[in-house]
């Protein structure tokens, strides 16, 4: 069997190669392979409810593509629901929609026959809804319980004074007469003061 014979001179050149190779391709900004890597462990822990390990993922992800409306609305999910950080989901949301997507909060579904003797609410589905530019709409874990809306199909969007009340409960009426009543799912009134924020944000812009 032939070998094939390396001048001293070609030796060396390729030693060097090998040395840099590795330098050169760990200082490559991150690759798509990697990105996609972490929006799907971040979406994955979020289906987990684990939206506080969620949120580092999806900010690193968020560094690396500052335009990806879908991104900007996972990521906001997190810093509310997983930091507490209303301020900085609020920047988010606004951030989504402004880049032609939509701002989602978890809420509770308050069914009619869901209050108890002093409002404490006992009956609801969890689902998320989401406020864009023209739309309003909830996409419940009860599929027949979602809707979407037009701003002209809603009629009254205010708190709710009974169901609810003094647990972030709201009302949604439709010009139709339906009457929708929700709550956000940590059932914080802080929460629902920046459902409101969101819901004056795409109405008035």
């Amino acid at each position: 069997m032939s070998s094939v014979f390396f001048p001293p001179a070609a030796v060396f050149c390729l030693i060097i190669l090998a040395l840099a190779a590795p330098a050169a391709v760990w200082s490559q900004p991150p690759g798509r392979g990697r990105q996609a890597a972490l929006i799907e462990r971040g979406l994955k822990l979020m289906d987990e409810g684990r939206y506080r390990e969620a949120a580092n993922l999806l900010e690193e992800a968020w560094e690396n593509d500052p335009a990806d409306a879908s991104l900007a609305e996972n990521l906001a999910i997190c810093l509310l629901d997983g930091r507490k950080d209303e301020a900085g989901a609020f920047r988010l949301m606004r951030e989504a929609i402004l880049l032609g997507g939509k701002a989602s909060v978890n809420v509770d579904h308050i069914h009619e026959k869901a209050m108890l003797s002093g409002g404490v609410v006992s009956d609801t589905c969890k689902g998320r809804l989401s406020f864009q530019k023209s739309r309003l709409s909830f996409v419940s874990s009860q599929r027949d319980h979602s809707f979407s809306l037009a701003f002209n199909e809603v009629k009254e969007f205010r708190r709710n004074r009974m169901l609810g009340s003094g647990q972030g409960g709201f009302r949604i009426e439709t010009v139709q007469g339906r009457k929708l009543n929700l709550c956000p799912s940590d059932w914080s009134d802080r929460t629902t003061e920046l459902i409101f924020r969101l819901w004056n944000l795409v109405t008035k812009e």
